[in-house]
């Protein structure tokens, strides 16, 4: 249902997130709101004084316009937190409870100096008004400004009206009725109030302190993935819906292969060691060329590596990538030779086609990979360079793309491995074998 409603109204799975973050806070602060009301109420109960309300009635209609108020205040509460939980509450349905706040505020605050005969410019004393704090504390669990800013606007407005605009008329001697307003169960209940408006930040408090420990999670989560995905990758990868990833997405690709010749035989009765850091040599090596030419280094599978181009000029790229990485290795070979190793020489096989890119495996071991007939053909190429006697072969899809043909040479038609039909192959001029 999540995913349609999402779908629907096109939000990315940030805003989506965001979304479900300010619903269920919608439904602690509806929560909240009914505890505030039933918690009122005993208040009021252990507030009332009997002898004050036989010798100043106009306290009894004080105490059923708080009455009726509170028991407003927890009905909307209680419809807010059951939408929530039947999954009909809407996001913009937060502005309208919000006004709702605001709204039996500002209502129980005019009706409090107009019953109680109090000027305007001293509804301060109402015990209603120290509502304010309460109601701006749920505004700020509700991971959005401008409601907060909504919020305090409608209050601050409601107030300046009832102080300046409002005219509560009155005929009585109100002098008592402040000194009412002031005595000891009023201050009780206004010190109640800012209370529970403390409780409410300190909740707060744990939930953004909650939000900014798992932000820096997925920080550092994604620093991580950096270290060995680029970072425009990374970021499509943390965007994108985990559903989405795993289903996968067909997109057009360049993929390269690269294997270094001879390692089975070279690496016989050698020391680990010296096989690690051989290896560790060669991978610094493509990685620093595939970088500079915005490749991804999908995986290495022994002494191969797998490289993808997946934005822009695909084919373009996996050529010039491919250019440079054997020139740089033959630059490797020659140092070695100046040190008394053995020469190094690797095959390169480079297609280009739709691939279905995604994350495979369990949830024990996922694995960003792309799949599809472009990546085996592309292995395939790799495979055909020593047959062939060159140090990179390519097919006629990628030159056609890049609109390149100096340098490379027709080989063969060839119909490869597990495959129908046939694939023009061109070489390019093999480098001169550096024998030591």
């Amino acid at each position: 249902m999540d995913q349609i409603i999402r779908m629907a109204a096109g939000l990315s799975p940030q805003e989506e997130l965001l979304r479900r973050a300010q619903i269920d806070a919608e439904r602690v602060v509806a929560l909240l709101r009914m505890l505030v009301a039933l918690a009122l109420w005993g208040g009021v109960i252990l507030a009332i004084d009997e002898f004050t309300l036989e010798a100043q009635p106009y306290l009894k209609t004080q105490i059923i316009i708080a009455n009726v108020m509170m028991g407003s205040y927890f009905l909307l509460g209680a419809v807010s937190f059951l939408a929530v939980r039947a999954g009909v509450f809407r996001r913009w349905m937060i502005w309208f409870v919000a006004t709702a706040d605001c709204g039996f505020l500002i209502l129980n605050t005019w009706l409090s100096l107009k019953n109680t005969s109090v000027p305007g410019d001293m509804l301060f004393l109402m015990p209603a008004v120290w509502l304010a704090p309460l109601v701006l504390a749920f505004s700020v669990l509700r991971f959005n400004p401008r409601i907060q800013a909504y919020s305090v606007a409608l209050i601050v407005a409601g107030f300046a009206s009832l102080c300046f605009v409002v005219e509560i008329p009155g005929d009585v001697d109100v002098l008592p009725r402040i000194e009412t307003a002031l005595a000891a169960p009023p201050n009780l209940i206004r010190l109640f109030m800012v209370f529970l408006a403390g409780m409410v930040l300190v909740f707060a408090a744990f939930r953004t302190n909650a939000l900014l420990r798992g932000s820096i999670a997925a920080t550092k989560e994604k620093a991580y993935l950096t270290r060995y995905l680029p970072r425009k990758l990374v970021e499509d990868l943390t965007a994108a819906d985990p559903e989405e990833l795993r289903n996968g997405q067909l997109c057009e690709a360049a993929i390269l292969f690269a294997d270094i010749r001879g390692f089975t035989r070279w690496a016989e009765g050698r020391a680990p060691e010296e096989i690690g850091a051989f290896i560790t040599e060669f991978r610094e090596r493509v990685e620093h060329v595939t970088k500079a030419h915005g490749g991804v280094i999908d995986k290495y599978i022994g002494d191969a590596a797998m490289v993808l181009f997946m934005d822009g000029s695909v084919a373009e790229r996996g050529l010039a990538c491919g250019n440079a990485l054997l020139r740089e290795i033959t630059l490797w070979s020659e140092l070695r030779c100046e040190q008394g190793y053995t020469p190094v020489r690797i095959g390169i096989g480079l297609h280009q086609g739709e691939v279905l890119a995604g994350v495979v495996g369990t949830e024990e071991r996922l694995e960003y990979t792309v799949l599809g007939d472009t990546v085996n053909i592309a292995s395939r190429l790799q495979e055909r360079c020593k047959q062939a006697e060159v140090d990179f072969i390519t097919s006629e899809t990628v030159l056609d793309s890049a609109a390149v043909q100096e340098g490379w040479h027709f080989l063969r038609s060839e119909t490869l491995r597990g495959r129908v039909g046939e694939i023009r192959l061109y070489g390019l001029s093999t480098v001169p074998e550096n024998r030591c």
